[in-house]
């Protein structure tokens, strides 16, 4: 298999590579592999807590930073049943957490 993408990868072997570039090519690949509209990627911390670190556009990064702060919605309910959790409509979902 041809893929262009696939020596990107070899970057973040050296010591000085920024993991949240990384990180960002992550969720734009996401967007393509998966025909998403975007993604963002979330990570917990030692203590447990998430944390938004990475998005493919703005829209991503404000869904992300919006769960953290009503502390609800897909992100966290997957992280906390550890189980995949499908929104097959976010705006829906965007709404739903923005009413409690």
């Amino acid at each position: 298999m041809d893929d262009p993408d696939f020596g990107g990868g070899a970057d973040s072997l050296v010591d000085d590579y920024d993991i949240i570039d990384l990180l960002d090519q992550l969720a734009g690949h996401c967007v393509s592999l998966l025909a998403a509209e975007s993604a963002g990627i979330m990570l917990g911390d030692a203590r447990g807590q998430l944390r938004a670190v990475a998005a493919s556009d703005e829209t991503a990064q404000a869904m992300e930073l919006l769960q953290l702060q009503a502390d609800q919605g897909p992100c966290l309910d997957s992280f906390s049943t550890v189980a995949p959790i499908s929104v097959p409509d976010v705006s829906q979902a965007t709404i739903a957490i923005l009413s409690d």
